[in-house]
């Protein structure tokens, strides 16, 4: 059965959301690099996930406000 998109990318960043943690208890972390690490790849999804909804608003317009 296919996911829907919302549901898919939900899980595609959740999975990105942990990897710090999951390499931090994989000892490939640094000690004390766990709040950066999350840091840097929230930043980069926040960054992405703009990028989309721009793009998007850019192919999909909405009707103006009146």
């Amino acid at each position: 059965q296919d996911i829907p998109y919302q549901a898919a990318i939900d899980s595609l960043m959740r999975c990105f959301i942990y990897i710090p943690k999951i390499l931090e208890e994989a000892s490939l972390l640094k000690k004390g690099c766990l709040v950066k690490a999350e840091q840097i790849i929230n930043d980069l999804l926040g960054s992405w996930f703009n990028g989309i909804c721009n793009f998007l608003k850019q192919v999909i317009p909405l009707p103006l406000a009146r």
